[in-house]
């Protein structure tokens, strides 16, 4: 999920989260289904029928700088999705989910909120 950052003291920034909504392991899937629900309550679209969606609906982030991990260097990382009326501190950003070219025609019918 590619975000960007249109209004804050990121402004103009890119966020990356990865919603792992197809993958062998419980556990990941459930982090992203619960991801992906906090980002519909965030933007107020609770039935998703594709990803379109969600696109350019704003919402709030919350984002912590995450330590490097050699070979990679620190990045920024989404701590919290939240809806517009929760803006309060400095480490609050607006964001939108940018386009991305969906070949697939995934759905979320099986994304349980």
């Amino acid at each position: 999920l590619e975000l960007e950052i249109v209004r804050g003291p990121l402004q103009g920034r890119n966020v990356w989260d990865i919603l792992n909504l197809w993958n062998k392991n419980p556990k990941a899937v459930m982090i992203a289904k619960q991801t992906l629900a906090d980002i519909c309550r965030a933007t107020g679209k609770m039935q998703l029928k594709q990803w379109d969606d969600l696109l350019m609906a704003p919402f709030v982030i919350e984002t912590v700088i995450a330590p490097a991990n050699p070979p990679y260097p620190e990045k920024t990382k989404v701590a919290e999705y939240l809806p517009l009326a929760a803006t309060s501190g400095a480490a609050t950003s607006i964001a939108q989910a940018r386009p991305i070219v969906n070949e697939l025609g995934d759905t979320f019918s099986d994304v349980p909120f």
